[in-house]
């Protein structure tokens, strides 16, 4: 069986780790092409990940085995990647790129089939918080907005919430242009998202106007920041009018009220609607 020929090639001394890699990886390889069908995938990889083989030597031979998955049908390759996500979670801390690595991979695959639940729902495993790679403040606002949009895709407000309320806790003011054009894709998803619930304090006015003036802005290499972040709170404003959290949209409401850069009949509207969810 596939697994045991992996058990005793990682307990023969005789191996250097290179050619423990390479053998194990070539016994992999031919489990997932089918020529070697005694054993699963998830029983080679439960050989790999214990404690007895170097960590380097199972990193490498799981990067290997990854490798080959991307290669597969997109059906397959998906299924594939389920299995070595699931057999990796437990040992998350010595295969956190590894298992990153995988998590983008599916929700790829997931958006390209339009099922935006799941792909967001990959793209939250990654440990970006809480695990051993540090990630700089751009990149976890670039997932906490991507998570955000997926989720709004699918129609999910309240789990976009969530990310939203991440993501607003960063300083907008230092971004790069990449980074720029994915939060204007994000805030299209979310007036998209908001358009969907004709609620009585939709405030087409003020939305029409951001995203004018927004988009007056696409073109040039610098976006007017202050534009943005006023568009970023309108948005959250919406979506506490969605929630019903009525109290908490009024004050973000009054607030706005008071932003040079909203146009004067923006500014009656988003009074009234300080008032009427007060």
């Amino acid at each position: 069986m596939a697994n045991k020929q992996i058990t005793v090639i990682i307990g023969n001394s005789n191996f250097t780790p290179e050619e423990i890699i390479e053998e194990c990886s070539k016994i992999i390889e031919d489990v997932l092409v089918g020529k070697d069908q005694s054993s699963t995938l998830a029983e080679c990889i439960e050989c790999i990940i214990v404690d007895t083989v170097g960590v380097s030597i199972s990193r490498k031979i799981i990067s290997n085995s990854i490798c080959i998955v991307k290669k597969f049908p997109e059906e397959e390759s998906l299924q594939l990647s389920l299995v070595l996500l699931d057999s990796l979670k437990l040992n998350l801390m010595s295969f956190e790129e590894q298992y990153t690595n995988l998590c983008y991979h599916t929700s790829k695959i997931y958006e390209a089939r339009k099922d935006f639940i799941n792909a967001a729902k990959q793209l939250s495993n990654i440990p970006i918080d809480n695990g051993q790679k540090q990630y700089s403040k751009h990149d976890r606002l670039d997932m906490y907005l991507e998570i955000a949009h997926l989720f709004l895709e699918g129609q999910q407000g309240s789990q976009a919430e969530v990310y939203v309320n991440r993501a607003s806790g960063f300083n907008l003011t230092s971004m790069d242009y990449k980074l720029q054009v994915r939060i204007l894709s994000f805030f299209n998803s979310l007036i998209f998202f908001i358009s969907l619930f004709p609620l009585c304090l939709t405030d087409e006015l003020i939305l029409h106007t951001i995203h004018k003036q927004f988009h007056q802005s696409h073109g040039q290499i610098c976006f007017k920041i202050k534009t943005l972040q006023l568009k970023y709170k309108i948005c959250y404003a919406r979506i506490l009018d969605y929630r019903t959290k009525f109290l908490d949209a009024a004050k973000r409401y009054a607030q706005l009220s008071l932003e040079t850069q909203v146009l004067p009949e923006a500014r009656s509207k988003l009074i009234r609607n300080a008032v009427s969810t007060s």
